[in-house]
């Protein structure tokens, strides 16, 4: 009984001495390689125990100033003893010290979108409204016959020349066009003259309904018209020799129309 004591007491000893050696040996390793930092510093080291560093990736940055993110710690004794990996260092202005790759970044600026075009609008001047119904002035009526003003926006780009026309919507007359109006132009001032070519718009040629050169106003009340513009693709309207104002409209100007208003609708109120 007595040796089997000794024998347990002599086993207990060399384990207690195989501890002491183990504990010995587990000392924390100085120089155990920390993860490189977030920029200047690498990480720190780390205690006993198996620990692996992490991986401690910087975040994306747009513009310089701030480091990456920090790296991770090393891995204590008996443990594996891999550093985590730094942080990604800033896109601009800030200098890649020790520690984390160089991040590529930074905030790259976007197009603006396109511009979109005015819209192609035909505005009409000076006249009054009875009813709530667009009416023409009194001095654009027969027998006054003073031709009225418009003005536009929106000319397409590309554009070469611009035709004005005047219609009776109730029989489907043509009752004045306008053409060859350079697409520089926006306004058709009042009052044309009765010239072929009339001065107050240079370049353009004009044609009148019933043996009138220019524009002739309205004779019946309560009749619909409306006034249109046309925007070409050519700068100057062929085949126009020896037609009326209604074959110009419907044999020659389809062909060359790329664009065109809306209709302003006006009544002879008078």
């Amino acid at each position: 009984m007595r040796k089997l004591m000794s024998k347990q007491r002599f086993a207990d000893v060399m384990l207690l001495v195989a501890l002491l050696s183990a504990c010995s040996s587990s000392e924390v390793l100085p120089g155990a390689s920390g993860g490189s930092g977030p920029a200047a510093s690498g990480g720190s080291t780390g205690g006993g125990g198996q620990s692996s560093g992490g991986s401690a990736a910087g975040g994306s940055f747009s513009g310089g100033g701030s480091n990456g993110g920090a790296g991770g710690s090393s891995g204590g004794a008996l443990g594996a003893m891999t550093g985590g990996s730094g942080g990604a260092a800033p896109s601009d202005g800030g200098s890649s010290e020790s520690g984390g790759s160089g991040g590529s970044g930074g905030v790259t600026e976007g197009s603006g979108g396109a511009e979109s075009e005015t819209p192609f609008v035909l505005h009409p001047v000076d006249f009054p409204t009875v009813d709530g119904t667009l009416a023409f002035p009194a001095s654009a009526v027969s027998p006054n016959d003073v031709s009225p003003a418009f003005t536009w926006e929106g000319t397409p780009s590309e554009a070469e020349s611009l035709v004005f026309v005047f219609r009776d919507i109730g029989i489907s007359a043509i009752k004045w066009v306008v053409w060859d109006v350079p697409p520089s132009v926006d306004q058709l001032p009042a009052d044309i003259s009765d010239e072929p070519s009339p001065a107050e718009v240079p370049g353009a040629s004009q044609l009148g309904s019933l043996d009138h050169t220019g524009y002739a106003g309205p004779q019946l009340a309560n009749e619909e018209y409306d006034f249109t513009l046309y925007a070409l693709k050519v700068d100057h309207l062929e085949g126009t020799d020896g037609l009326t104002t209604k074959q110009i409209f419907d044999t020659v100007l389809p062909a060359q129309v790329i664009a065109q208003t809306d209709p302003v609708v006006v009544v002879n109120a008078q």
